[in-house]
């Protein structure tokens, strides 16, 4: 399984029991500069997930892009990226 899910317009936003399953436990939303959203598992650093290293890539070039500090982050557990094109239920 892909730990890295992109919903781009056009595609249906997960439901929160959906993103749940997904993230595997406790979902946490993070806005994102360019208006996507990332669901995470809330508790993925206390349940020592692996690293995700296409969510921190991509968290990582559009902060770039915005002028925001880098290389700070650490996005754990599979990921849920909304593109801010298909965010609905999310925003």
């Amino acid at each position: 399984m892909d730990n890295f899910k992109i919903i781009e317009k056009g595609q249906k936003e997960p439901s929160l029991s959906e993103a749940q399953d997904f993230v595997g436990g406790f979902v946490e939303g993070l806005e994102i500069p360019n208006g996507d959203y990332m669901l995470l598992n809330e508790e993925g650093l206390i349940h020592n997930l692996d690293r995700n290293q296409k969510a921190n890539n991509y968290l990582e070039s559009v902060s770039t892009k915005h002028g925001y500090a880098t290389g700070l982050f650490n996005i754990v557990g599979p990921v849920i990226l909304i593109k801010n094109s298909a965010r609905k239920i999310w925003s």
